[in-house]
């Protein structure tokens, strides 16, 4: 989307490259998040 964005010229180069970074900040956050889940989860259902 973000590529989209930045060839239809609706950010300057420069804002699309920041936007990028934090598109891709978040997705590494909530990736961890869900790993951390399934983690949690097999060891909910070893003990369980």
């Amino acid at each position: 989307m973000n590529e989209i964005s930045r060839r239809r010229k609706l950010f300057a180069e420069e804002e699309a490259l920041k936007i990028r970074t934090l598109c891709e900040q978040i997705d590494r956050k909530i990736n961890g998040l869900i790993n951390s889940l399934r983690g949690k989860q097999k060891r909910f259902e070893v003990e369980g």
